[in-house]
């Protein structure tokens, strides 16, 4: 990307699944300022099926607010303009792995890792039966296949059985039915060939590097280097007026969850301390973990605020939602709004009973989404556990984090969760609460965070947009 530090103004777009937020930057004496942000929904669906027309709304929205003129006759956008983007569903991927305990962790890791929501996750020990599970690959649209498999030297059998299966289902994209879908294998270099044999006329098949090796380490970047191209490649390429929206902008379209990981990375680097986000959006949370520098990011996919809230009562229980509102509330009124919350996603609390039944809502979705992220960093650490110990001269019980993210530090003191410096939230909930306890009480009941915690709010969501400006 080239450089752009010494332009005046810069706008960075975010276009999400629902709203495009446009942020204008300003320099003033060497640093950049916030000039003015907007939010217009995104045009993505049906009858529209064109980003720029949010985009564009977006950004009349910025000049009103900035007084600026930022379009020229055209329409086009006459200053520096960059985006991230997550519309359409951002991301969506099919993941593969041998065994679902082994490398199907490691491979739903990377994908998430990737920035991807994943549709689908297949395994040969998945226990599902084989006609069922094509038919479930074939009415899922992904934009994207993640296939792994075996350390270097393993067996194959279970990989290219994975692949037969798959070239069967015939899944398609959902934007481009009549394209072929990428797939990047990224299993045991031994079975490349043959998965090249077995997929090649049914998809775009691309290879990486494994990203389990062997039994002892893992191999992540590469093939998240892959995925970040692919998107671009293909998957931008595809989506709805995006073509248009890749001439204008001055360098490379991220995904939204890459330019969060990039801003919590620089913010690591810069103060030493270790931080999780949140962001809880209608459907589904993400939760992203800065600890000693590296990333991990987990997609609860339907634990959400509007779409996704009656599954939370279902996943937390009626009883524990209850217990927060100290009896304020009889079980039905909380099964009642919760139901019709999920019918009419766009309502807003009316009054305190409505807003209290969201905020226990919100703390226990995010108890369930941050118990998710502990067990899959969990789960991809105890891989090669058993050789991993062998080696060892002293055991000690393993925290969640440990071993997958290596966090011993320089004194030999084993990280722990008290180590955790600040919690930061972010998405509709709460962004828009309006005072701090209601803030406090959802990130300490969801997070239950351990030693002294600070708690922050990304008020407007501006981490894509920021991590965007890092590269720069």
């Amino acid at each position: 990307m080239k450089s752009l530090s010494d332009e005046r103004f810069i706008l960075i777009a975010d276009i999400g699944s629902t709203t495009t937020k446009g942020l204008l930057l300003e320099l003033k004496e060497g640093k950049y300022y916030f000039k003015a942000i907007s939010n217009a929904p995104t045009t993505v669906e049906r009858p529209y099926e064109d980003v720029n027309i949010g985009l564009n709304n977006a950004v009349k929205l910025l000049e009103e607010k900035s007084g600026m003129s930022l379009t020229g006759p055209a329409g086009e956008i006459t200053v520096p303009f960059l985006a991230t983007s997550s519309a359409g569903g951002g991301l969506q991927m099919l993941v593969f792995g041998l065994t679902k305990s082994e490398t199907g962790k490691a491979a739903e890791a990377t994908a998430y890792g990737a920035g991807a929501v994943i549709t689908g996750s297949f395994a040969v020990d998945d226990g599902m039966l084989e006609m069922e599970k094509m038919r479930m690959i074939r009415e899922i649209h992904p934009d994207m296949i993640l296939m792994a498999g075996g350390i270097d030297g393993g067996g194959v059998w279970g990989t290219l059985r994975q692949a037969e299966l798959l070239a069967l289902a015939e899944p398609r994209s959902k934007f481009m039915p009549e394209e072929q879908i990428p797939l990047v294998f990224c299993g045991n270099v031994e079975a490349r060939e043959f998965v090249k044999d077995i997929l090649g006329d049914h998809f775009h098949i691309h290879t990486t590097e494994n990203i389990r090796p062997d039994f002892e380490h893992f191999n992540f970047d590469p093939v998240r280097d892959k995925i970040h191209q692919l998107f671009m490649e293909n998957v931008m390429e595809n989506a709805p007026g995006y073509k248009n929206v890749k001439k204008a902008v001055a360098g490379d379209i991220l995904p939204t969850p890459a330019g969060v990981e990039l801003i919590l990375k620089a913010y690591h680097e810069s103060h030493k301390e270790n931080m999780l986000l949140v962001d809880m959006g209608g459907a589904t949370t993400d939760i992203f973990s800065c600890v000693n520098s590296n990333i991990s990011r987990t997609v609860s996919a339907n634990i959400g605020m509007s779409y996704s809230l009656s599954n939370v009562l279902k996943e937390a229980g009626s009883e524990k939602i209850s217990a927060n509102l100290c009896g304020l509330l009889n079980e039905d009124d909380i099964r009642n709004y919760i139901s019709n919350k999920t019918l009419n996603p766009e309502y807003i609390p009316q009054s305190r009973g409505e807003r209290f039944i969201e905020l226990s809502c919100a703390a226990e979705g995010i108890r369930i989404a941050w118990e998710h992220h502990i067990g899959m960093n969990y789960q991809v650490s105890k891989m090669g556990n058993l050789d991993k110990r062998r080696k060892a001269l002293a055991e000690h019980k393993l925290c969640p984090f440990e071993e997958v993210f290596n966090l011993s530090a320089d004194n030999g003191v084993l990280f722990q969760l008290s180590h955790i410096n600040r919690i930061i939230g972010a998405g509709g909930v709460i962004s828009s609460s309006e005072n701090a306890e209601d803030v406090i009480f959802m990130l300490n009941e969801g997070f239950s965070p351990v030693g002294i915690t600070e708690l922050y709010v990304d008020k407007h969501f501006k981490s894509p947009q920021t991590g965007m400006l890092s590269l720069i």
